[in-house]
């Protein structure tokens, strides 16, 4: 009887990666609105909800990784 058996838990909580394309194809004020739009969805996630940063260009690395909350000011 017990073959098989699931337990599932749903959650509210949310995981965001935000990627940025910082090579130099990309404008600076492009590269400014990229920033506030993450900062300001950041504003908007819950106290639960985890954020990071994935940058890339010429090679990508992980800016910040995924915590609570996010905030970044410059890449």
């Amino acid at each position: 009887a017990l073959a098989g058996l699931q337990l599932r838990q749903p959650t509210r909580r949310l995981a965001v990666l935000f990627v940025l394309d910082q090579s130099n194809s990309i404008p600076p004020e492009e590269r400014r609105r990229m920033l506030e739009y993450v900062n300001a969805t950041a504003a908007r996630m819950g106290p639960e909800d985890q954020g990071g940063v994935l940058v890339f260009g010429g090679d990508a690395y992980l800016e910040l990784e995924v915590k609570k909350p996010l905030s970044i000011r410059q890449v």
